[in-house]
């Protein structure tokens, strides 16, 4: 299975990394196409609210094919959990009933960035910052 996605249609599903580098399932709302641009897709990421959909490039190294990287099992994943009545995380002070709570499984500890903070971007600025271990 290749990475690099060619072609894309509304409706498919992909994998795409979001801003705390994990990668998650996403659906293209729209393609965006112009004739002296590459095209910008706009995805949803599945099981989280609208407010977090993202407009990227089709270039993006932040976007594969379905099952590339979500497949595994040696990478970072939200585990999504349903805040309930008989949940015992309805008790947070946030959270609300029907609402759903996503925790990270599988992170890599600090002991093996090997010196180097895997959120920094190619400029060093924190702007992507991962959750802290």
């Amino acid at each position: 299975m290749k990475k690099k996605i060619d072609k894309i249609e509304v409706g498919e599903k992909i994998d795409v990394r979001d801003t705390d580098y994990i990668w998650c399932i996403g659906t293209v709302r729209m393609v965006v196409e112009s004739a002296l641009k590459e095209p910008i897709i706009a995805i949803h990421y599945e099981g989280w609210n609208m407010w977090y959909d993202e407009f990227l490039p089709l270039s993006s190294p932040r976007l594969a094919r379905l099952g590339f990287y979500t497949d595994r099992d040696d990478i970072p994943k939200y585990k999504m959990k349903v805040v309930g009545e008989n949940n015992s995380l309805a008790a947070n002070q946030w959270s609300q009933r029907g609402q759903m709570q996503a925790f990270i499984v599988n992170r890599i500890p600090q002991s093996n960035w090997g010196g180097k903070k895997p959120y920094l971007n190619a400029k060093g600025s924190g702007r992507n910052k991962r959750v802290s271990a």
